[in-house]
This record gives C-alpha cells, sequence and structure tokens, in this order.
C-alpha cells in the first residue's frame, strides 16, 4: 500500500473514532482537543488534495525528498518500514570510464564509483590529484607506453601507406597525416571521439607484439593521454599523445610592422601558434640571434619574444621568426626607426 494511501485511512480512522465518543457532535464542547483535530483535519485535506490530483509514486517520492540533503554517492529514497525519507548509497553508477585516483590510494573508473565507495564504507574519501595509483600494480609503464606508440605508427605505415606525394613532405607532415589516418582507422562511428570500446577493438596480433612493451594495449591511449579526463579522445589529444605539432600563422600576421624611436626598447613577439610548438628562432640577414652573444638583444623572455634594448638605426631592417625545426611557417617583422626628437632652443 502506498503511504499516502496508509495516512489516508489512518486520518479516516481517527476521524470516525471522534465521532463515535461524540467529540465532534455540533453544539458540544471542542475542548483541549480542538488542536489536534484541526491539524487532523488538514492533513485529511492535504491527502484527498493529493489523491484527487493523481500524484505518482514518483512526485510522492519526490515531493517527500525535496529538503532531505544526502551526500556524494547516496540518494534519498523512501523508508519500507516507516515510509521516511532516508538515504541510501548509489547501488549502481552508470558505466563511463573517467577514471580517478582516491585519498585511499585506490584507482576508480568515474567519480561517482568513488563517491559511492566512500558511501558504502562509511568514511571520506576524496579525489587525490596525483597519478600514482594509476600505475599502482599496472604492467603498462610509461615506458612500455612510448614503445607501444612508435609500434601502433610502424603497424600503420604498412596497413595505410601515405597518398603518392606525401613523401616528398617534411617529417612533421609524414608524421601528422599518419596519426590522422590511425584516428580514423580506429574511429569506427566517425563521430570524431575514441572510446574505450573502440579503442579494445584494436587488438594487435602476437607477431606485432614485443616483449618490450607486454602489458600494454591500445586502450592505455585513454588511460595517459585523456587530459580533460572526459572519457573520449579527440584527434586534439591524439596528435598530443604522438607528439604532434600542430603550428598556425594568421594571414593577416604574416608581416607585422613597428615603429621605435632611437634610444628606446622594443618587443618583437612571434605570432606562430600552436599546441607542443618548439622554441622560436628568431633570425636576420640569415644569422640566428638566439645564439649570438649580443648585448642588445640579450633576453628572449617566457614566450620567445625578441627584445632589444635602446634602438638604435643599426637595428632597423628585417626580422624573421619561426618554429624549430619548421622554417616553412615564418612571420616578418619590419622595424622602422625614427630619429629622436630633438630638443626645443631656449
Amino acid at each position: 500500500m502506498k503511504p499516502g494511501h496508509v495516512w489516508l485511512h489512518l486520518a479516516l480512522l481517527g476521524a470516525s473514532l471522534r465521532a463515535a465518543l461524540g467529540w465532534t457532535e455540533p453544539g458540544t464542547s471542542r475542548g483541549p482537543s480542538v488542536g489536534v483535530e484541526e491539524s487532523q483535519a488538514e492533513e485529511l485535506r492535504s491527502f484527498e488534495v493529493t489523491r484527487r490530483e493523481g500524484l505518482s509514486d514518483h512526485d510522492w517520492l519526490r515531493s517527500s525528498c525535496g529538503k532531505k540533503r544526502c551526500g556524494r554517492g547516496s540518494r534519498c529514497t523512501l523508508s519500507r518500514e516507516t515510509g521516511e525519507p532516508e538515504c541510501r548509497c548509489l547501488e549502481a553508477c552508470k558505466p563511463s570510464y573517467v577514471p580517478v585516483c582516491g585519498s585511499d590510494g585506490r584507482f576508480y573508473e568515474n567519480h561517482c564509483e568513488l563517491y559511492r565507495a566512500a558511501c558504502l564504507l562509511e568514511k571520506k574519501i576524496v579525489i587525490a590529484h596525483s597519478k600514482d595509483c594509476f600505475l599502482k600494480g599496472e604492467p603498462c609503464t610509461m615506458a612500455n607506453y612510448a614503445r607501444l606508440k612508435n609500434v601502433l605508427l610502424a603497424l600503420q605505415t604498412r596497413l595505410q601507406p601515405l597518398p603518392e606525394g606525401a613523401s616528398r613532405r617534411d617529417p612533421a607532415s609524414q608524421k601528422r597525416l599518419l596519426v590522422e589516418s590511425l584516428f580514423k582507422d580506429l574511429d569506427a562511428d566517425g563521430d570524431g571521439h575514441l572510446g574505450s570500446s573502440e579503442l579494445a577493438q584494436h587488438v594487435l596480433k602476437e607477431q606485432d607484439l614485443e616483449e618490450s612493451f607486454l602489458g600494454c594495449s591500445p586502450s592505455d591511449l585513454l588511460r595517459f593521454d585523456d587530459y580533460n579526463s572526459d572519457g573520449w579522445l579527440t584527434l586534439r589529444e591524439f596528435y598530443t599523445a604522438f607528439q604532434v605539432v600542430q603550428l598556425s600563422l594568421a594571414p593577416e600576421e604574416r608581416v607585422s610592422v613597428a615603429t621605435v624611436t632611437v634610444g628606446l626598447s622594443t618587443v618583437l613577439t612571434c605570432a606562430v601558434r600552436g599546441d607542443l610548438r618548439p622554441p622560436i628562432v628568431w633570425k636576420r640577414n640569415g644569422l640566428a640571434l638566439n645564439f649570438l652573444d649580443l648585448e642588445d638583444i640579450n633576453d628572449f623572455g617566457e614566450d620567445d619574444s625578441l627584445y632589444i634594448t635602446k634602438v638604435t638605426t643599426v637595428h632597423m631592417g628585417n626580422y624573421t621568426c619561426h618554429a624549430a625545426g619548421h622554417e616553412e611557417l615564418f612571420q616578418t617583422h619590419v622595424l622602422q626607426v625614427n630619429d629622436a626628437p630633438h630638443s626645443p632652443q631656449s
């Protein structure tokens, strides 16, 4: 019987008893029980409204648990014995692979599993921002994982040779095409995301395995390189996993012109951007300035900008910048120098 029906029958029974005892006959003294009567009558009206509106079990649970606060890993439910709201540990979590480390040193597949375990064990477990437990007892080490990625690329080269003309490209571009090809093959449903099931389907044959990385599998890509911990690998994360450098330079920034007055200092900042960008190399007249011991150009800063102190007309001219190993993408800085203004004659 539903909790609402139980209370309704009890309320009706109470009303019947009061009538039988003559407490509610017209004209009689209501006595000290009037407050109780009004409260019970209000309950009866409330349950009658609930019955007429036809509230479901779900609506009843929601209204009953509205003021009940339950901690993470638990939820509010009605007690079968008392009909009162109480907090109970979750029976199960939705399946998702967003691994986290607990302060108890254990590995959990997602946040929900961690808080559910804390509820069941009746102890406080919080997320530990350390990856030690990820590797504890795991056969796949970082060194073996690096070897596995090299083998995956070598196998992809055999299975999906690069298109004609790609061999004439620089090694960085060839690697990028190879990684894109591997990602496309792994992405079975073509949604641009790699999940644990898709990676698990890529099983290496025995002849492709080496003792040097036994214990590692393609599924470890998600364990090591899912940087935002959302349970998926995007192409950008895949690039990072295989150390693919992606550089860009906006067309309107290919040439930058700056005008500086003699005696002042200036900063030239390179607009070549991208994930895993190598250090920036600055050149003038074919000479790399980074490796010259110049008194006036001696600090390239954390962002690899070019600092020139006390500009003179000698500094006038063109400067170029590019990421090391990627000279094909460069920016040109045209530095113009004005003479210092003359002080007015007294």
